[in-house]
């Protein structure tokens, strides 16, 4: 492998004049320039950025903290964030927490092991409460923010979406095409992410002179084949329409409930919630609440990318929702 050394021998100039050069801390005549880069191409030289990163105390890397990457809003958040870090020159590492705290936890360490500059945290696994564990990351000078993870003011920076407000959304479509008879697919019980769209279609609904009947409301914990199951009951107790609070586990009560022939939406009517790929690849097509997710992800990485180089920021970023119609409704 390449070093400063060889690329100083094969360019003809000092070892200090490219280890300078490479760090931006000098200007130098073009030919100079030119023999640097030429010698750089010619044998492959690739920075070691951890070597750089232990000798200036700073990195140019970022962790994102997620449940898992088999979910395409996960992807969509990856995406708007990386998009925004590529630009400035960060690399971006993944790391999975499946919802589970102790694994989280797990991660949290790693970060502090390897110098990360910066890590948002996407989605609250169960069992997580507090933030008495992101302090040890503040004491090491990581940078944090929370993307669609909670919802009221706390310590770090928010960014998410109005998961409220998409639940009336969801509500008022239903209430507009006259269904009274509702079942909903919750995610997690006692869950931010879940209470907030749940409180807000029940709110709705209520105004609207619509009661959910507490036996037509079920927890899928954002899982297809629970949600399926789940929606053969809720058939069985004759809803007239099903809003399931994620696309992927309306995807799962789609599946389910055409496999025993019942016909979206002409038996059922189907809300999902996310505007993710699942809804425009299915068939029919998935009336969905569009909240963002690419923009929740750019506008995390914008926080962060502030907080690192010591900007002011606000602490809470809203994004707002939208209902997509499609062939479900």
């Amino acid at each position: 492998m390449a070093t400063i050394k060889d690329i100083a021998s094969k360019a003809q100039v000092s070892v200090c004049t490219v280890s300078r050069y490479l760090n931006g801390k000098i200007k130098i005549r073009p030919d100079t320039e030119a023999r640097i880069q030429a010698a750089i191409k010619e044998l492959g030289y690739i920075p070691n950025t951890v070597a750089k990163s232990l000798k200036t105390s700073t990195s140019q890397n970022v962790a994102l903290v997620i449940p898992t990457i088999n979910n395409s809003y996960f992807s969509e958040i990856t995406a708007g964030i990386d998009a925004v870090l590529r630009k400035e020159k960060y690399a971006l590492f993944i790391f999975q927490h499946y919802n589970k705290a102790d694994v989280e936890l797990q991660v949290i360490r790693k970060l502090i092991e390897n110098r990360i500059a910066g890590a948002i945290f996407v989605g609250l696994p169960q069992g997580i409460g507090n933030y008495k564990a992101f302090q040890e990351l503040n004491k090491n000078g990581i940078a944090l923010v929370f993307a669609n993870r909670t919802f009221e003011p706390g310590p770090y920076p928010l960014v998410f979406s109005d998961y409220r407000e998409g639940g009336r959304q969801a509500a008022g479509h239903l209430l507009e095409l006259g269904y009274k008879k509702i079942g909903i697919i919750s995610g997690f019980k006692n869950h931010p992410e879940s209470d907030n769209r749940l409180e807000g279609c029940l709110s709705r609904l209520k105004e609207g002179g619509v009661t959910v009947d507490p036996a037509n409301i079920d927890y899928g914990c954002f899982d297809h084949e629970l949600a399926g199951e789940i929606a053969l009951r809720l058939a069985e107790q004759g809803v007239e329409a099903i809003f399931a609070l994620s696309d992927l586990m309306a995807v799962g009560a789609l599946k389910a409930l055409e496999g025993k022939g019942i016909r979206i939406p002409e038996d059922i009517a189907l809300i999902g919630f996310g505007n993710t790929l699942h809804a425009r690849l299915c068939s029919p097509e998935l009336t969905s609440i569009d909240i963002q997710s690419r923009q929740v992800g750019s506008k995390s990485a914008e926080v962060l990318l502030k907080l690192i180089k010591g900007k002011a920021v606000d602490l809470i970023s809203i994004l707002s929702t939208k209902l997509v119609r499609r062939e479900s409704t």
